[in-house]
């Protein structure tokens, strides 16, 4: 089963505060670090899964072990 793409990235959006936001800064830096498009993508999830672990932690919802 996959996720509508458009529907997360939506849902994602109500939720999602300017800290743990992507600024322009960081997406130029992804951006000019990156050798080409698929590596700019990973890089941009990779991010986000990172923040998302930040936020959870932050909650008290996962251990530092990332768990």
């Amino acid at each position: 089963m996959y996720a509508n793409m458009e529907k997360v990235i939506k849902e994602s959006r109500k939720h999602l505060t300017t800290h743990y936001d992507m600024s322009f800064d960081q997406l130029n830096d992804i951006r000019d670090n990156s050798k080409g498009i698929f590596e700019m993508i990973h890089k941009a999830f990779m991010f986000g899964f990172g923040q998302g672990i930040k936020c959870q932690k932050k909650r008290g919802k996962v251990n530092k072990n990332g768990k």
